[in-house]
């Protein structure tokens, strides 16, 4: 249990995980694995999204909403500015 929940696997997973054949829990590892090698790829360039979005923050430089895409991924949201507004204040970001 401790092994999968360092690897992040959720907890619905792991009694399936520890009653299944071997061939099947060694097949979701291997997913397990692809998983983490792929996020360990794209976390450079959040690194970097995150190192701009703070030197454009202690600069008083405020970011496009493309920036602001490239910075916090697809998932984002434009409308969520507006609505943080209305909700805590007019910040600047």
């Amino acid at each position: 249990m401790l092994i999968h929940r360092e690897l992040g696997l959720p907890e619905t997973e792991s009694p399936e995980l520890l009653d299944a054949p071997a061939t099947g829990a060694v097949t979701s590892l291997h997913h397990q694995r692809a998983h983490r090698l792929e996020r360990i790829g794209r976390l450079p360039s959040m690194v970097a999204s995150v190192d701009r979005m703070v030197e454009a923050a202690t600069s008083g430089i405020l970011l496009f909403t493309r920036e602001k895409l490239d910075a916090f991924g697809a998932g984002w949201d434009p409308w969520w500015v507006s609505r943080a507004r209305q909700r805590w204040g007019r910040g600047a970001q």
